[in-house]
């Protein structure tokens, strides 16, 4: 919702789009009769993609969601501000 309306259906489609593309068209679906070996480096591609959108949705969520309260201060117990070794 922070886009402005112009741009939203095309950052859905142009952007958001393109993992589910390379599945498809790269063989997810399967090729047909003639097989298409396809260069492991869209396989990288596609992990790094992947990557980047999960990056984007955690940053997104963390974005829209209020922090927790910190937890408060607490005053260190008296045997831990002791010289002595604790085993």
């Amino acid at each position: 919702d922070d886009l402005p309306e112009a741009v939203r259906n095309g950052f859905t489609d142009q952007v958001l789009k393109a993992l589910p593309f390379l599945r498809n068209k790269l063989g997810g679906h399967g090729q047909g009769a003639a097989v298409v070996n396809i260069p492991p480096v869209y396989g990288d591609l596609a992990i790094q993609i992947a990557a980047a959108f999960h990056n984007f949705l955690i940053s997104k969520h963390l974005e829209r969601s209020t922090p927790p309260p910190p937890e408060p201060l607490r005053e260190p117990a008296a045997r831990e501000l002791t010289d002595e070794i604790p085993f």
